[in-house]
């Protein structure tokens, strides 16, 4: 097993469960302790009632929205590396 340390993240992806701790945690919890820990990117993605995927950016001391996308649209994100996501047909 590898362990990973906040300074070696670009990026942090989460899925969240509806009406589970890991929903409050992903969105309250973590927001502050990924900031704290430098982290440039948090993507909170929820499936469920609608799929959607947040996307928070590291400001100067806290995460700001950089985008939010509802499914059937495309997600593109360029920093700290280009990427984007569409939903499969």
């Amino acid at each position: 097993m590898r362990t990973y340390y906040a300074s070696d993240l670009l990026l942090v992806i989460e899925v969240v469960s509806p009406r589970s701790g890991s929903e409050r945690t992903g969105r309250v919890q973590k927001v502050g302790e990924y900031a704290k820990a430098g982290i440039p990117l948090y993507c909170i993605v929820e499936l469920h009632p609608d799929p959607k995927a947040t996307v928070l950016s590291l400001g100067e001391d806290a995460y700001e929205l950089a985008a939010e996308v509802r499914a059937g649209h495309v997600l593109r994100v360029e920093e700290p590396f280009p990427v984007s996501f569409a939903q499969r047909p």
